[in-house]
């Protein structure tokens, strides 16, 4: 069985009137077995409900206009618990009859975890979808063990080093983070002293902005992109024998038309899965993040889902 996957950070474009019917019009063209929409609308400061009417109505309707295209919908917030203001909930998506979706609870950020069932086989793969904190490298290493839900973990200086078993075998990420090999984040890295020492400037939203405020939004989002560039969290991800479906490394984050860094990321664990087709969909509009997609066929054995071996290895 292969199923098509989607991860797609809409900028809180299911809670907007103006926006939330790109996202139904774009997940009825691609008609994914399983999707995850991060950031789908903002919360109050709990981090879980609705910001306010307006926003709890629009997403009502999209969880409605989803459901009628065959798909039962899942809806929380992310519950982030560090100190930022602008907190947001996620949307996922399995289509009926294939499986349920439910919420994975972790230390900095719920996130989505479904469990989607071979209709031959009954054996059963999971398919795990997290937007990781954006705010530096020791709270994303921090979430690592919490993406994996049922094994024994082993911690080093807070970090997962270990996992026995692979499940689950996707992985539908906001990751907020670049392979450490790539051009963007090798340029970033040698540029982060100065970046550093840019001040605090939470506003990052350039529209309607001016002058100096234009520039200061520019400078806190160039820091914030070299705070992801260190590459240490999807280093580990491959020491936990997932890979990335897109071997060419395309960007998934993007100012207009330009393409600037990949933070979005389908993984695969290599062992139980197979994954091809991958595509980003620039034509879609309304974030600055672009819509990802992915087939992933898990590799089926006699007794199941084939989860490999025991791994350790650092």
């Amino acid at each position: 069985m292969s199923l098509r996957v989607a991860s797609y950070n809409p900028r809180e474009a299911l809670g907007d009137e103006s926006r939330f019917e790109g996202v139904v019009d774009f997940t009825k063209a691609l008609d994914p077995d399983v999707a995850v929409f991060h950031s789908a609308f903002w919360t109050q400061v709990d981090g879980e409900t609705p910001r306010d009417g307006e926003t709890a109505a629009v997403l009502e309707e999209s969880v409605r206009r989803l459901g009628k295209l065959g798909y039962a919908v899942t809806v929380a917030g992310e519950k982030d618990s560090t100190n930022r203001p602008d907190k947001t909930g996620f949307v996922g998506i399995v289509r009926e009859g294939l499986g349920t979706g439910g919420v994975k609870v972790a230390r900095f950020r719920q996130g989505f975890m479904a469990t989607v069932t071979d209709p031959e086989t009954k054996a059963a793969l999971r398919i795990g979808g997290r937007h990781m904190p954006d705010t530096d490298e020791t709270h994303r290493l921090g979430e690592l063990c919490d993406l994996f839900p049922d094994y024994e973990n082993v911690r080093r200086g807070g970090h997962c080093i270990r996992t026995i078993d692979y499940n689950p075998g996707v992985l539908l990420n906001d990751d907020n983070a670049m392979h450490g090999e790539s051009k963007i984040a090798r340029t970033l890295r040698l540029i982060r002293p100065l970046t550093d020492r840019v001040p605090d400037y939470a506003d990052r939203d350039f529209n309607g902005a001016t002058g100096l405020d234009k520039l200061r939004g520019a400078a806190h989002l160039l820091q914030s992109l070299a705070w992801m560039a260190d590459g240490k969290t999807m280093e580990w991800l491959g020491l936990m024998g997932f890979k990335d479906a897109d071997p060419e490394r395309q960007p998934t984050v993007h100012l207009g038309r330009w393409g600037v860094a990949q933070l979005d990321h389908i993984l695969y664990n290599s062992r139980n899965v197979h994954a091809s087709g991958h595509r980003v969909h620039r034509e879609v509009g309304g974030s600055d993040h672009w819509p990802i997609s992915a087939t992933v066929t898990p590799v089926v054995s006699a007794d199941g889902w084939y989860v490999g071996e025991s791994v350790s290895k650092l």
